[in-house]
C-alpha cells in the first residue's frame, strides 16, 4: 500500500461498507505524472516527493508495456502504467486479495481523457484500455476483470 490512507480507505470501504467494485482510475495531462517525468517536485514537498515513488516505478515498467498507445502524450502514456501498477497494489492488500480469492469484488482499471471527456477502461483480455461508448459497455459488464 502507497500510504495509510489509502490503506484505511479500502479496508473502510471492504469491510465497513461491504463494497464490491474498486477502481483505479488515472486522468490526463496529470501534473503529477508531469513532475516524476521532469523531475520537479520542490525540495519541501516531502509527502508529494513519497507519494511519486509509485509513480516513477509505473515510469520504470513503462518501456515494456506495449499495451500503452505509443501516441499519447508521455505524462499520459505514464498515467496509464500507473494505473496498471497501482491495480498490483490495491490487489496486494490482505483485505483485497481475500476478497478477490472469493469472488467479492472485483477490482477495474480507469482513464478519463479531461480534453475530449472520454472514459477508458482497462480490458485484461485484450491487455489494453479501450474508449467506453455506448457498444463498448455491453461488452465491458461482460468481460473479466483485473
Amino acid at each position: 500500500m502507497g500510504d495509510e490512507s489509502e490503506a484505511a480507505a479500502i479496508e473502510y470501504a471492504l469491510l465497513a461498507l461491504d463494497v464490491r467494485n474498486i477502481i483505479v482510475m488515472g486522468h490526463s495531462a496529470c501534473g503529477a505524472m508531469k513532475a516524476v517525468l521532469t523531475g520537479q517536485v520542490p525540495a519541501e514537498a516531502l509527502n508529494l516527493e513519497r507519494w511519486l515513488v509509485h509513480a516513477r516505478t509505473a515510469g520504470e515498467r513503462l518501456a515494456a508495456l506495449t499495451s500503452i498507445d505509443r501516441h499519447l502524450a508521455p505524462e499520459d502514456r505514464l498515467s496509464r502504467a500507473n494505473v496498471l501498477l497501482q491495480l498490483e497494489h490495491v490487489r496486494s492488500c490482505a483485505p483485497v486479495a481475500d476478497r478477490l480469492a472469493r469472488s467479492e469484488v472485483e477490482l477495474h482499471g480507469a482513464w478519463f481523457d479531461v480534453e475530449r471527456a472520454d472514459l477508458h477502461i482497462w480490458n485484461v483480455r485484450k491487455d489494453r484500455f479501450f474508449r467506453m461508448d455506448e457498444a463498448a459497455i455491453p461488452r465491458a459488464l461482460a468481460a473479466p476483470r483485473a
